[in-house]
């Protein structure tokens, strides 16, 4: 028999996944090196319209736009 009754053990598995995103979503707000790279993209803006930045551009355009960073194989962010 175990230590923990069949509910408890999802209550507690439940709990430890919630815990668990809630720390990731936590960590890589703001504190990401990478998270510089796409602000420098979202405030950048086109040469051919220079009184409009990236970011509100695509949110206007897309709505909820999805940024991402990423280290290449060779080590370089984009």
């Amino acid at each position: 028999m175990s230590i923990f009754p069949k509910k408890k053990k999802w209550r507690f598995l439940l709990g430890a996944i919630i815990i668990a995103v809630i720390a990731i979503f936590a960590t890589s707000n703001g504190s990401s090196p990478l998270n510089k790279n796409i602000q420098i993209v979202q405030n950048g803006y086109l040469e051919a319209i220079p009184n409009q930045k990236i970011g509100p551009a695509f949110k206007e355009f897309f709505g909820e736009p999805k940024w991402t960073s990423f280290t290449s194989t060779d080590n370089k962010e984009g």
